[in-house]
């Protein structure tokens, strides 16, 4: 059996679509098939966005300031991955090219 969320993910046909798909992505969807986005993820070579999950993934479990802020450090990560998830997109066309 395969889940919707991730059959979503596997169809789309070239890198800025994914890039796309996880920049609209929820925050219960990168906890909750945390798993699956990678396995999709790397099966077709795209890294930035791997490495792009697992910075949101790791913001979503970091402690908050008493404001209920993000550390700095915390928010620039997910931000520079963001950025060189949607700069390795820009070249690359079909899944596993």
């Amino acid at each position: 059996m395969t889940l919707p969320v991730i059959d979503e993910l596997r169809a789309l046909k070239t890198h800025g679509e994914r890039a796309a798909w996880l920049n609209r992505c929820p925050d219960v969807i990168v906890i909750g098939y945390l798993g699956g986005l990678h396995a999709v993820l790397d099966d077709c070579g795209f890294a930035a966005g791997s490495q792009f999950v697992s910075a949101r993934a790791a913001a979503l479990s970091a402690n908050r300031s008493a404001e209920g802020l993000l550390p700095y450090t915390v928010g620039l990560t997910v931000e520079a991955a963001r950025g060189l998830m949607k700069e390795a997109a820009k070249g690359e066309t079909e899944c596993g090219e």
